[in-house]
């Protein structure tokens, strides 16, 4: 099948998979043997719960396989699959995109690429696709972590640490792709998010086909407007940049409409959201990218991005609030009556619960965040703390632990969501 596949050439890859690879000789007919490696404990306990076998018939499967270093000498790239899959399904991404065969020619894509970057508390994720009609292709993707907590609550701290890490993102991806990458996307987040909300009319001198550039005109009338709104009732020490914004009905003629171009009109008119960030925030970002040798050609706000993906037109009749719990802010949207109604974001989120775990244990913060996710896959938890000394630990010590402030988190996040949707409950 495999020299079938190669005589027609129209497949870039056929990969098996198979428990033994190397015992049966697989590397005659493949290329290249990569592993996935999973920890015994892990794998463990996927195979009892998942499967259902036996602790007898799981010693039975691990005492008939190679060795761990074994597997490593013999396969050529390893893929960590200690964590949730879609950790694992990036790795093999990135691993097929760095070996320079990518399904299609880039460099024929030109200036149709797109390159966002997704700068957060934990991590930096870039992407580089493009768009035709509603799909959007990814060709690369890499992800790096903070080598230190140089953001807290969404917001940069250390502008040279992370403007270090996007630049490393950057260089991956341009290996990627074999193109170097001027310009960037982003989606800014952070701990003091203003909105504003308001209502703006674009009166004709005489009955006019209303063209797109009108639509941008009107909301670029609903923005400035906003802005003047948040200066008059500013009540901190901030100044605020405009971040994003979105449109909550149309007026065509004072009727409610979905879409105003190519009707005629001699009024339009629009009701919108305009969300803020403070300047330290937007700086940061900014400051970051550049020092990474990117220029921002577009900035939005990441419930905006959020939303647009994850909620598509046709279900925002419905009352609904989207919840996106990161590590530094928890970012809320919500739908109502076939439009975006609100944004809002508070400041707590997963490093709250990591924090909890470094005074209780007495660790670093990198070792919190093992024993918190590790809580969620394994029944007990290794670490050493920092005198040095190892522990062992079951998880639920640690869910007990985290519940008061998980029950706090839900509610702060609860509440907020009442607040947004005029003091009421979503559906």
């Amino acid at each position: 099948q495999i020299t079938e596949q190669e005589r027609m050439g129209i497949l870039d890859y056929v990969i098996i998979e198979a428990a033994l690879l190397i015992e049966e000789n697989y590397g005659e007919i493949c290329d290249e043997l990569w592993y996935i490696y999973t920890s015994p404990e892990i794998r463990r306990k996927r195979l009892m719960e998942i499967r259902g076998y036996s602790e007898k018939k799981v010693d039975n499967i691990f005492r008939s396989q190679l060795s761990d270093g074994e597997y490593r000498k013999q396969c050529k790239i390893i893929i960590d699959n200690n964590k949730e899959k879609e950790y694992a399904f990036l790795q093999v991404m990135q691993a097929l995109s760095e070996k320079g065969e990518l399904a299609m020619d880039v460099q024929e894509l030109g200036e149709k690429l797109v390159f966002g970057l997704d700068i957060g508390t934990r991590n930096v994720v870039g992407t580089v696709g493009y768009k035709e009609e509603d799909e959007f292709y990814v060709v690369a993707q890499y992800v790096k972590e903070h080598a230190t907590r140089s953001m807290l609550d969404g917001q940069i701290h250390d502008i040279g640490r992370v403007g270090r890490t996007i630049e490393f993102v950057k260089r991956q991806l341009e290996q990627q792709i074999g193109i170097n990458l001027h310009e960037v996307c982003i989606a800014a987040a952070g701990r003091v998010l203003k909105t504003v909300t308001t209502s703006v009319e674009y009166e004709f001198d005489e009955e006019t086909v209303v063209e797109r550039e009108h639509i941008h005109t009107l909301d670029l009338l609903g923005v400035e407007k906003a802005q003047q709104i948040l200066r008059e009732n500013n009540d901190t020490k901030f100044k605020f940049y405009s971040v994003g914004y979105s449109v909550v009905k149309y007026y065509l003629n004072e009727d409610v409409f979905s879409n105003l171009e190519n009707h005629k009109a001699e009024k339009i008119g629009e009701d919108i959201i305009v969300t803020f960030l403070p300047e330290d925030v937007v700086d940061g970002l900014y400051s970051a990218v550049a020092l990474a040798g990117l220029t921002v050609s577009n900035l939005t706000l990441e419930p905006i991005a959020a939303i647009n993906v994850a909620i598509p037109e046709t279900f925002r009749m419905l009352n609904i609030a989207l919840v996106d719990v990161g590590a530094g802010t928890s970012d809320i949207s919500i739908t109502k009556e076939g439009s975006i109604i609100a944004y809002g974001m508070i400041p707590c989120a997963g490093d709250e619960l990591t924090e909890l775990i470094v005074q209780h244990y007495l660790v670093d913060f990198k070792t919190a965040e093992h024993i918190k996710l590790t809580s969620g896959i394994a029944d007990e938890i290794e670490y050493t703390d920092i005198m040095s000394i190892s522990h062992t630990i079951p998880s639920e010590e640690v869910w007990e632990l985290m519940k008061p402030l998980t029950d706090k988190l839900t509610t702060d996040i609860a509440e907020k969501i009442k607040e947004l949707n005029g003091g009421q409950t979503v559906s």
